[in-house]
């Protein structure tokens, strides 16, 4: 019976990655297709263009999966600070851009005042706002997987948990303060 729990585990996860990736993709697809015209287009996309585009996309990235592992390291490293870059540009540039004209609340009404916008009661509405920033600790797992590529595992793995950590705090609560 314990081999079947842990079967039907396997398959649980690899449907829940395969479905993740499926759904991920085609969220980019319609944010992309809906991006290609403006608000007074006539441009509407149909089923057919969002499954081409979406096969070319999923093709793009199993090509791109089948690289090298040196290239991907560099390429992983190109878009960590290609992402760092463009956070801290955005946490500078959001508060510079409302000095003279406030676009975003003020502190007081941000730390004191909650808006309940849906029909759960308040304190679980409060509670489920942080699903919004839960981003910020997605990447917590990621070094525990690359561990096992590790040649270093036991050095650079704890360091690697850390940096993820840290990052995600420093940077997610940044960017949490620029947004409220």
């Amino acid at each position: 019976m314990h081999a079947d729990l842990v079967t039907d585990n396997g398959l649980v996860k690899f449907l829940g990655t395969s479905y993740w990736t499926l759904l991920r993709e085609l969220c980019i697809v319609v944010h992309d297709l809906d991006c290609c015209g403006d608000r007074e287009s006539r441009f509407r996309f149909s089923t057919y263009q969002v499954y081409l585009l979406l096969l070319a996309l999923l093709i793009f990235e199993g090509l791109l999966t089948m690289n090298a592992t040196k290239f991907l390291g560099q390429l992983n490293i190109v878009g960590t600070v290609a992402n760092i870059i463009v956070l801290l540009i955005f946490i500078i540039w959001m508060p510079a851009g409302s000095i003279n004209h406030p676009k975003t609340n003020d502190s007081h009404y941000v730390w004191t005042d909650i808006v309940n916008g849906t029909e759960w009661p308040a304190g679980f509405a409060f509670l489920m706002g942080f699903l919004s920033v839960i981003w910020t600790m997605a990447g917590y797992e990621a070094p525990f997987h690359l561990s096992e590529e590790c040649s270093n595992a036991n050095i650079a793995s704890p360091r690697a948990i850390v940096m993820t950590a840290q990052l995600g705090l420093y940077l997610g609560f940044a960017i949490i303060l620029v947004i409220a």
